[in-house]
């Protein structure tokens, strides 16, 4: 009776333990892991299609999955769970990690389109800027100005940004204001 018990206890614990398993899927087309589902700005990596991934769980819009140690958000409908065999699972993991899991973009608008999407990530290639932008924005269309002036005033930081022809008020981080620079 004692041997049954400890028997029958053990399969429960192994059924329990292969439950809590994450269901693998493969994606069926290059897509986006993004460390925040609601900032497409968050771009962890690109998943090359065909890569294997684990789902971790997911919503109408989203999935939470695990690539190569990264976790982060898919849109829903990039992967496809019939397709994943044990043998392209252990295929795809030794294929992992011998290569890297991200390459930098090669060129600055790439790495733009990659960051802010097409419409964005063109505006910003072609140096645009307007007001609301946050300092990393406008680093991203403008580059790094020639000198920064901060002042703090109550809880508000104020940064002028001087570049060789404009200078840019930033007031907590957030552009508010522009103008020409006034050589004397």
């Amino acid at each position: 009776m004692r041997t049954s018990l400890i028997f029958i206890l053990s399969l429960l614990m192994s059924l329990s333990l292969h439950a809590q398993e994450q269901q693998k899927a493969k994606t069926t087309s290059a897509v986006r892991l993004f460390q925040d589902k609601d900032d497409l700005t968050s771009v962890i990596t690109i998943i090359p299609v065909g890569s294997i991934v684990e789902v971790l769980k997911g919503d109408a819009d989203y999935i939470l999955v695990d690539y190569n140690g990264s976790q982060g958000y898919i849109p829903n409908g990039n992967i496809s769970y019939d397709q994943v065999g044990d043998d392209e699972i252990s295929s795809e993991e030794s294929f992992v990690n011998t290569t890297p899991q991200y390459q930098k973009p090669a060129s600055r608008y790439d790495r733009l389109m990659i960051k802010y999407g097409d419409h964005i990530g063109k505006l910003f290639y072609q140096n645009k800027i307007w007001k609301g932008l946050s300092t990393e924005n406008v680093l991203d269309s403008w580059g790094r100005p020639v000198s920064i002036n901060k002042t703090y005033v109550d809880n508000i930081v104020e940064e002028e940004w001087i570049y060789s022809k404009k200078w840019l008020l930033f007031k907590n981080d957030i552009l508010v204001e522009w103008g020409a620079v006034s050589h004397k």
